[in-house]
């Protein structure tokens, strides 16, 4: 199978992931699901990958476990950017 995916477009070179936006939603994750296990994880928990990142060139739900550690997770409620441990936290300059 030929890798298709185009160069991720984050300035830094990072792959990137978004927080489910509403509460109480959940979903199955993609690489879980490719290892057999249907549980549904909630916000917090559930990320979407940007099609770039994503093994099939689509958007697919990614739980924590499955990201990789240099992800960075944009929560679209709160317009704010976090590393993978929560341990750092910021908003993202935006150009008009």
């Amino acid at each position: 199978m030929t890798d298709t995916r185009i160069v991720v477009t984050r300035p830094d070179g990072r792959p990137e992931c978004y927080d489910a936006a509403a509460e109480g939603f959940t979903a199955n994750c993609f690489n879980c699901l490719l290892e057999g296990n249907h549980l549904l994880y909630g916000k917090g928990s559930i990320f979407m990958c940007s099609p770039v990142d994503s093994p099939t060139g689509q958007a697919e739900w990614v739980c924590h476990r499955h990201l990789p550690e240099n992800i960075v997770i944009y929560d679209p409620a709160t317009d704010m950017c976090r590393s993978k441990d929560g341990q750092t936290v910021w908003r993202e300059g935006k150009t008009n």
